[in-house]
């Protein structure tokens, strides 16, 4: 017997998902998976300081962050920037 013909429906669902898996993989594999944005924790020990002095730091606005809610984040952008300020001798 003959396997039957699959609906043309279910081929486009079948031909999406491998694109999808594949654009993972590559996504993976290119490194894609940093974060957007970090806690003031994780932020802290990106920089190698405490984070009782960067919440601080960033509660008297020494130091850019981004607020969502009632959440402090910073970007990969706002670390490196405080990193350089730090290296000026602006980070006291």
């Amino acid at each position: 017997m003959s396997e039957p013909v699959k609906n043309p429906f279910d081929q486009i669902l079948d031909a999406i998902r491998v694109i999808v898996a594949e654009e993972i993989a590559k996504a993976l594999d290119n490194g894609r998976t940093e974060k957007l944005l970090y806690s003031t924790k994780e932020a802290a020990q990106k920089i190698g300081c405490e984070e009782s002095w960067l919440a601080s730091r960033a509660r008297a606005g020494f130091v850019p962050y981004r607020m969502l809610g009632h959440y402090r984040y910073f970007s990969m952008a706002d670390i490196e920037a405080i990193i350089e300020e730090s290296k000026n001798g602006k980070g006291d």
